[in-house]
């Protein structure tokens, strides 16, 4: 479960108060090769609007229907100007699909 295996949610829970359902990834590369870390990024992340789009966050079983979707990305290491300006362009594009996109580092 991490950033660069874009084919696993690395983890889905509800928040405290059951308004939001949240997928998080967990990013644990460093921002030594800002591109293949964006590039890892950029993936991870459209694979978890697929998983959402599809409709296969509804069909896993748990009762995710009318909940607010986020993506919490949770990040090991301090992201840079250069993550954080990713992060405003590509953050419109998740609003645009009703999904809240938040990051985080430790």
């Amino acid at each position: 479960m991490a950033i660069d295996n874009p084919k696993v949610i690395d983890f889905i829970s509800t928040s405290q108060d059951g308004k939001r359902v949240i997928l998080t990834i967990s990013n644990h590369l460093d921002w030594e090769d800002v591109e293949s870390h964006l590039r890892s990024l950029q993936r991870k992340l459209y694979a978890y609007l697929v998983y959402v789009e599809s409709g296969e966050l509804g069909a896993s079983g748990m009762k995710f229907q009318g909940l607010q979707v986020v993506v919490s990305v949770r990040c090991k290491y301090p992201v840079p100007s250069i993550g954080e300006d990713f992060y405003r362009v590509i953050t419109p594009y998740f609003m645009e699909r009703e999904v809240v996109l938040e990051y985080r580092d430790q």
